[in-house]
């Protein structure tokens, strides 16, 4: 999991002049070639123990962010198999 970071890609709001503004960002898990690590994140999730450590990762750089920059909105994605999880 050492070789995944974060992304906050902005979601653009185009008012009806056609000006565009961020209106929040969507926080995306990359690897080191910029791709989402699909096999190695199900494995990851694979049990609701490994899910819970790695909420808890992503929880601590999610502060850091909003320490850095308090009045920002970051979406989330979450996989569906994660709903089976009844502490998600």
């Amino acid at each position: 999991m050492c070789e995944w970071h974060d992304v906050f890609q902005p979601i653009f709001q185009v008012d009806k002049d056609l000006k565009p503004s961020v209106d929040h960002y969507e926080m995306l898990l990359r690897d080191q070639n910029g791709k989402f690590p699909i096999d190695d994140f199900f494995r990851v999730i694979g049990t609701e123990e490994d899910n819970q450590q790695w909420i808890q990762t992503e929880s601590q750089a999610l502060a850091k962010v909003f320490k850095a920059c308090p009045n920002i909105h970051v979406n989330l994605n979450v996989e569906p198999v994660q709903f089976a999880y009844p502490s998600v």
